[in-house]
Formats: structure tokens, sequence, C-alpha cells
């Protein structure tokens, strides 16, 4: 019925089913014994995931940690409360997100060595001051993400310094 090559063949592709079926078979046991239970959401390769598989905070540790950077995220978004930073590095660099955007109302959203930023929903703003600075001395204007020239900036600031004064 069969010749030798034939079966031969055909007991050199059971085998390499079989081993095939064994990988896999290893991989899945490998996750299992990674993951361990964190909260309510699951935990694996050092980062913590939702029921969604969107990386998680839960009691407020990192979601992850790479390179000795931590970060905290919210269903997949970098995010944290409190006025607190979602992302530390070692060497000190800060940045508050909401919601996946840079964010924060009244202090920098992004400091890092001498330099710091303001942001309000993703874009550069600030309205009492530059809204970036580095080491205090390069300091720049930005209205709603939009470069503003310094005697602009000046302007505006006057106006409405003067419109608060009249309407009192």
């Amino acid at each position: 019925m069969f010749d030798i090559k034939t079966i031969l063949k055909l007991r050199e592709q059971k085998k390499e089913k079989k081993q095939f079926e064994f990988d896999v078979k290893n991989m899945k046991n490998k996750y299992i014994n990674k993951r361990k239970s964190y909260g309510t959401g699951r935990y694996y390769n050092n980062c913590t995931y939702d029921g969604y598989g969107n990386l998680h905070s839960y009691n407020d540790k990192p979601a992850k940690t790479e390179n000795g950077v931590k970060y905290w995220y919210k269903h997949g978004r970098l995010h944290r409360g409190n006025d607190l930073p979602a992302e530390i590095s070692p060497t000190g660099n800060k940045s508050w997100y909401w919601e996946g955007r840079l964010h924060r109302i009244g202090n920098p959203a992004h400091i890092s060595g001498g330099s710091i930023s303001y942001y309000c929903n993703g874009e550069l703003h600030r309205f009492d001051g530059p809204a970036t600075s580095h080491c205090g001395l390069h300091k720049r204007y930005y209205l709603r993400g939009k470069l503003i020239k310094t005697e602009e900036y000046r302007e505006c600031l006057w106006i409405s310094k003067k419109k608060r004064i009249n309407v009192k």
C-alpha cells in the first residue's frame, strides 16, 4: 500500500505535530504559572491588566515598570489622580497625566532636569506666566497650544488686568 518513504514522512509529520502540541501546552503552562492574582486584574510580565486586557493600576501601585521608570494607568491610558505624577523616572523626571493627556492645573505637568512645562488637556498652556522654561532662562508663552510672543502675552495680560479693574 504505502512505500517506505511515505511511511517515514507520515511518522515525521506525527512527531512534528506532537512537538507543536507539546510546545503550545508548555507556553500555556508558563503563562498560567507567571500570572499572579493582583487585585481584580491580571499580572503578567511585570504589568497589571484589567479584565479587558488594558494596562491598569490597582491600589496606587504602578501598572508597569520599564528601565526603572514607573507608569500608572487607568484602563489603558496614562492616568493618576490626587495630583500625583503618572510617570516617574529614577532620574527625577515626573509627568502628570489625566486620561492619557499631559494635564495639571496650577502646577507644571512635566518636570525634567531644570525644565518645566505647563499643560492643559495635552496642550501647552499657561495664562499667568510662561508655559515652558528651562532653568528659568528660556521662557516661552503658550495659550491653548499656540506659541505667543512675549510682547503679545504682556499686552493680553495688561488688557485682562484692566478689564478686571473696570468690572469692580
